[in-house]
Protein backbone atom coordinates (compact mmCIF):
# COMPACT_ATOMS: atom_id res chain seq x y z
CA UNK A 1 0.00 0.00 0.00
CA UNK A 2 1.20 3.49 -0.47
CA UNK A 3 -0.39 7.31 0.52
CA UNK A 4 -0.34 8.58 -2.54
CA UNK A 5 -2.76 11.43 -2.45
CA UNK A 6 -3.61 11.05 0.95
CA UNK A 7 -2.86 13.59 3.37
CA UNK A 8 -1.33 12.01 6.67
CA UNK A 9 -2.23 13.39 9.90
CA UNK A 10 -2.79 13.27 13.72
CA UNK A 11 -1.38 9.89 15.73
CA UNK A 12 -0.49 8.49 12.76
CA UNK A 13 2.40 11.19 11.73
CA UNK A 14 2.89 10.97 14.99
CA UNK A 15 4.08 7.28 14.78
CA UNK A 16 5.59 7.60 11.25
CA UNK A 17 8.09 10.51 12.61
CA UNK A 18 8.55 8.39 15.79
CA UNK A 19 10.52 5.46 13.48
CA UNK A 20 11.90 7.81 10.95
CA UNK A 21 13.97 9.70 14.35
CA UNK A 22 14.67 6.14 15.11
CA UNK A 23 16.07 5.30 11.87
CA UNK A 24 18.04 8.43 11.93
CA UNK A 25 19.46 8.16 15.17
CA UNK A 26 20.51 5.02 13.94
CA UNK A 27 22.92 6.68 11.49
CA UNK A 28 23.41 9.51 13.78
CA UNK A 29 21.29 12.11 11.73
CA UNK A 30 20.90 13.50 14.48
CA UNK A 31 19.35 16.96 13.35
CA UNK A 32 16.61 15.22 10.81
CA UNK A 33 16.21 13.13 14.04
CA UNK A 34 15.19 16.13 15.87
CA UNK A 35 13.23 17.46 13.07
CA UNK A 36 11.13 13.87 13.33
CA UNK A 37 10.83 13.89 16.96
CA UNK A 38 9.51 17.73 16.82
CA UNK A 39 6.68 16.65 14.84
CA UNK A 40 5.50 13.58 16.75
CA UNK A 41 5.90 15.73 19.94
CA UNK A 42 3.36 18.10 17.90
CA UNK A 43 1.15 15.56 16.39
CA UNK A 44 0.53 12.83 19.34
CA UNK A 45 -2.35 14.37 21.63
CA UNK A 46 -1.47 11.03 24.08
CA UNK A 47 0.22 13.02 27.30
CA UNK A 48 3.13 10.04 28.04
CA UNK A 49 4.20 9.81 24.40
CA UNK A 50 4.30 13.74 24.66
CA UNK A 51 6.67 13.74 27.64
CA UNK A 52 8.72 10.86 25.86
CA UNK A 53 9.45 12.95 22.52
CA UNK A 54 10.29 15.58 24.81
CA UNK A 55 12.41 13.78 27.13
CA UNK A 56 14.25 12.10 24.22
CA UNK A 57 14.70 15.34 22.51
CA UNK A 58 16.53 16.77 25.59
CA UNK A 59 18.71 13.69 25.34
CA UNK A 60 19.29 14.56 21.13
CA UNK A 61 20.58 18.08 22.42
CA UNK A 62 22.22 16.96 24.97
CA UNK A 63 24.53 14.68 22.56
CA UNK A 64 24.79 17.16 20.02
CA UNK A 65 26.08 20.06 22.91
CA UNK A 66 23.77 21.80 23.02
CA UNK A 67 22.91 22.37 26.65
CA UNK A 68 20.81 25.10 26.96
CA UNK A 69 18.01 23.60 24.58
CA UNK A 70 18.10 19.89 26.67
CA UNK A 71 18.09 22.03 29.94
CA UNK A 72 15.06 23.77 28.54
CA UNK A 73 13.62 20.56 26.93
CA UNK A 74 13.88 18.41 30.36
CA UNK A 75 12.17 21.68 32.28
CA UNK A 76 9.13 20.74 30.13
CA UNK A 77 9.14 17.18 31.14
CA UNK A 78 9.04 18.71 34.63
CA UNK A 79 6.68 21.24 33.93
CA UNK A 80 4.52 18.58 32.99
CA UNK A 81 3.97 17.42 36.17
CA UNK A 82 1.40 14.28 36.44
CA UNK A 83 0.99 14.39 33.02
CA UNK A 84 4.28 12.90 32.57
CA UNK A 85 5.00 9.45 33.87
CA UNK A 86 7.14 10.16 36.90
CA UNK A 87 10.57 7.97 35.61
CA UNK A 88 10.91 10.86 33.15
CA UNK A 89 9.95 13.59 35.45
CA UNK A 90 13.08 12.02 37.77
CA UNK A 91 15.39 11.57 34.98
CA UNK A 92 14.69 15.22 33.75
CA UNK A 93 15.83 16.19 36.84
CA UNK A 94 18.48 14.22 37.14
CA UNK A 95 19.27 15.45 33.65
CA UNK A 96 19.50 19.03 34.53
CA UNK A 97 21.56 17.98 37.47
CA UNK A 98 24.43 16.67 35.08
CA UNK A 99 24.35 20.03 33.67
CA UNK A 100 25.52 21.73 37.34
CA UNK A 101 28.16 23.87 36.93
CA UNK A 102 30.79 22.94 39.90
CA UNK A 103 32.62 26.15 40.06
CA UNK A 104 29.95 29.03 39.51
CA UNK A 105 26.51 27.02 40.36
CA UNK A 106 24.27 27.89 43.67
CA UNK A 107 25.00 24.63 45.89
CA UNK A 108 22.12 25.20 48.14
CA UNK A 109 19.38 25.67 45.41
CA UNK A 110 20.82 22.42 43.84
CA UNK A 111 20.70 20.65 47.08
CA UNK A 112 17.35 21.42 47.64
CA UNK A 113 16.13 20.10 44.69
CA UNK A 114 17.51 17.01 45.07
CA UNK A 115 16.58 16.64 48.85
CA UNK A 116 13.34 17.86 47.57
CA UNK A 117 13.23 14.45 45.34
CA UNK A 118 14.58 12.23 48.20
CA UNK A 119 11.86 13.55 50.47
CA UNK A 120 8.75 13.14 47.90
CA UNK A 121 7.46 9.66 48.91
CA UNK A 122 6.61 9.15 45.17
CA UNK A 123 9.78 9.31 44.39
CA UNK A 124 10.67 5.85 46.86
CA UNK A 125 11.68 3.77 43.86
CA UNK A 126 14.11 6.14 42.32
CA UNK A 127 16.34 7.06 45.78
CA UNK A 128 19.14 5.14 44.57
CA UNK A 129 19.78 7.22 41.28
CA UNK A 130 19.16 10.81 43.51
CA UNK A 131 21.56 9.57 45.99
CA UNK A 132 23.69 8.85 43.44
CA UNK A 133 23.34 12.26 41.54
CA UNK A 134 24.61 13.70 45.00
CA UNK A 135 27.38 11.60 44.94
CA UNK A 136 28.67 12.70 42.18
CA UNK A 137 28.13 16.47 43.24
CA UNK A 138 30.51 15.75 46.54
CA UNK A 139 32.55 13.55 44.28
CA UNK A 140 33.44 16.31 41.86
CA UNK A 141 33.76 19.07 45.08
CA UNK A 142 36.29 16.79 46.85
CA UNK A 143 34.45 15.95 49.67
CA UNK A 144 35.30 12.15 49.83
CA UNK A 145 33.31 11.51 52.78
CA UNK A 146 30.23 12.17 51.27
CA UNK A 147 30.38 10.94 48.34
CA UNK A 148 30.94 7.67 50.29
CA UNK A 149 28.14 8.40 52.22
CA UNK A 150 25.91 8.65 48.93
CA UNK A 151 26.88 6.14 46.89
CA UNK A 152 26.59 3.55 49.58
CA UNK A 153 23.10 5.22 49.79
CA UNK A 154 22.71 4.31 46.74
CA UNK A 155 23.76 1.44 46.88
CA UNK A 156 21.27 0.64 50.07
CA UNK A 157 18.44 1.50 48.25
CA UNK A 158 19.38 0.07 44.52
CA UNK A 159 16.09 -1.41 42.65
CA UNK A 160 17.47 -3.64 40.27
CA UNK A 161 20.01 -1.49 38.38
CA UNK A 162 23.15 -4.02 38.63
CA UNK A 163 24.76 -0.81 36.18
CA UNK A 164 24.08 1.79 38.72
CA UNK A 165 25.39 -0.23 41.16
CA UNK A 166 28.75 -1.12 39.49
CA UNK A 167 29.36 2.73 38.97
CA UNK A 168 29.19 3.15 42.75
CA UNK A 169 31.28 0.52 43.66
CA UNK A 170 33.78 1.79 40.94
CA UNK A 171 33.26 5.62 42.22
CA UNK A 172 34.03 4.29 45.84
CA UNK A 173 36.96 2.12 44.56
CA UNK A 174 38.32 5.32 42.87
CA UNK A 175 37.88 7.44 46.01
CA UNK A 176 40.11 4.88 48.15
Amino acid sequence: RTLKGQKVTGQDLADIHSVLAQAYIKKNVLDSAIASVKISKKETKLKEEKARYTFILGQLYEKMHYSDSAYVAFQEVIDMKRKSPRSYTIYSHLKQANQFDYEKGDTVVFHKNLDKLLENIENKSFRDVIHHQKAVFYDKKGKDSLAILNYNKSIKNSSSDKYLAALNYRNISEIF
